[in-house]
């Protein structure tokens, strides 16, 4: 008896449980503006309010990036072949920016952005493996912006001339411009015309072009203090020094008036470090002493979507003739590209472009700063210095921006000449070089 009461009650009181129950779900459910969906869309709001993506209630949090990847195919004369890769020009990466609102003038914020290789293009190449896959800072820093004064940055991030050589109006610089030379074929050798032998050296090994094989008169990313002025009618001037004794000045302008688009800069820098010198400088007895000029600029009509850019870029190396006493200290080059840019089919806009190239690069000391001279035993003959290489590119390009995916997709033809000589007058003569890169970036 006494079980089968407990088993009795034990029924009533869960029926009876599931009755309440009912009737509460019953009567908020009648009630959808109740205290309980109110409380549960602020609590959401708090937690949205301090996720990564968003930052914490002080310093708020942008997270962007892009993916650069395409095919590159070659041509050396001898062997043909093609290479899946990172595009080098704009590459794969993804970027943290905060701030924070201090006053109404007063801003403070900072820069972390990370670069990707899934696989280094500008380290392949015919007999070259690849390499340099991975993650690698690109910025670390942090600013403080007045409205008035202008902004001030410490860390590493770039300094006041990067970029200043690649000024363009048209949607290409992600595949295309003047560091296309060094950042696309600086892991190549070159072939011999007369028996198809591989060059000693790769490309890199001839030219003198800076870091990453940018152009003279660019810029790159160091640790730093820089200074931005505020932007006044159009102008933005920059200043920055570090790395021990590097210290550059550049001044931009964009502005449109009367259906035309106008943007240019130009850029001063002096290195005289003598330790871990980041350009490619002679070093004689621990000194170097380099300066740099870079400019370039970029007009676009915008009715018609007709476009001209153009670069130039010069390095003076003081210590180049103590080191090859026959070549030149200077290292020059230029760089004109024109074409249209319009919306000829609905996805986004297409810009149709070619581009023509020449460097003149005088007796490369090595791939860093360096006290040897560069030896070509393949192309000119066992124990010849190199005195100078004189690069003529031209290409045509073609890009069609997707808009409703943040996404571009390109496709360009190049041909590169290359002029050889000694110290002692001999030329290489050299098969040209040709390449056709096809790839997309993707915004996120």
């Amino acid at each position: 008896m006494i079980g089968g009461l407990s088993k009795t009650t034990s029924l009533a009181a869960l029926l009876a449980a599931a009755g309440f129950l009912a009737a509460g779900a019953s009567a908020n459910a009648a009630d959808l503006g109740g205290n309980c969906c109110a409380d549960l869309e602020e609590r959401i709001a708090e937690l949205e309010a301090t996720t990564a993506r968003k930052g914490n209630r002080k310093v708020s949090l942008t997270v962007s990036g892009q993916v650069n990847e395409a095919v590159m195919f070659w041509d050396d004369g001898v062997e043909s072949n093609a290479y899946v890769a990172t595009n080098e020009v704009a590459r794969s990466r993804f970027r943290f920016l905060g701030s924070a609102k201090i006053d109404s003038k007063w801003t403070a914020g900072y820069l972390m952005e990370i670069g990707v290789r899934g696989n280094k293009q500008n380290d392949l190449g015919a007999d070259v493996s690849s390499s340099g896959k991975g993650l690698d800072v690109r910025h670390s820093a942090w600013y403080l912006k007045n409205a008035d004064l202008g902004t001030v940055w410490l860390g590493q991030t770039s300094n006041s001339v990067d970029g200043i050589t690649e000024v363009n109006l048209a949607n290409v610089g992600h595949f295309a411009g003047p560091s296309q030379l060094g950042l696309t074929l600086q892991g190549f050798k070159l072939r011999k015309s007369s028996t198809g032998a591989l060059s000693t050296n790769t490309v890199k090994g001839f030219l003198t072009a800076g870091p990453d094989s940018s152009n003279p008169g660019e810029g790159s990313r160091y640790n730093l203090v820089k200074y931005d002025t505020p932007t006044l009618a159009g102008f933005t001037g920059s200043v920055s020094w570090g790395e021990d004794d590097q210290w550059d000045v550049a001044l931009r302008y964009a502005g449109e008036f009367s259906g035309i688009k106008l943007a240019a800069g130009i850029g001063y820098e002096k290195s005289n470090d003598g330790t871990t010198n980041p350009r490619v400088c002679s070093k004689v007895a621990g000194a170097v002493s380099c300066d740099e000029l870079g400019l370039s600029a970029s007009i676009m009509h915008v009715p018609t979507g007709l476009f001209f850019s153009g670069a130039y870029g010069v390095r003076t190396d003081d210590n180049r003739k103590l080191v090859v006493p026959t070549s030149s200290d200077k290292d020059e080059f230029y760089m004109l590209m024109g074409g249209i840019e319009q919306s000829f089919f609905p996805m986004g806009k297409s810009t149709l472009f070619g581009s023509y190239y020449e460097g003149n690069f005088a007796a490369p000391t090595g791939t860093t700063a360096a006290t040897a001279p560069v030896v070509e035993t393949v192309l000119l003959g066992a124990g010849q210095v190199v005195k100078s290489t004189d690069v003529t590119a031209w290409g045509i390009g073609f890009n069609q921006n997707v808009a409703a995916a943040a996404m571009d997709v390109y496709v360009m033809y190049n041909n590169y000449q290359f002029d050889i000589k000694s110290t002692t007058n001999v030329k290489a003569n050299v098969n040209d070089l040709q390449t056709v890169i096809m790839g997309a970036k993707i915004m996120f």
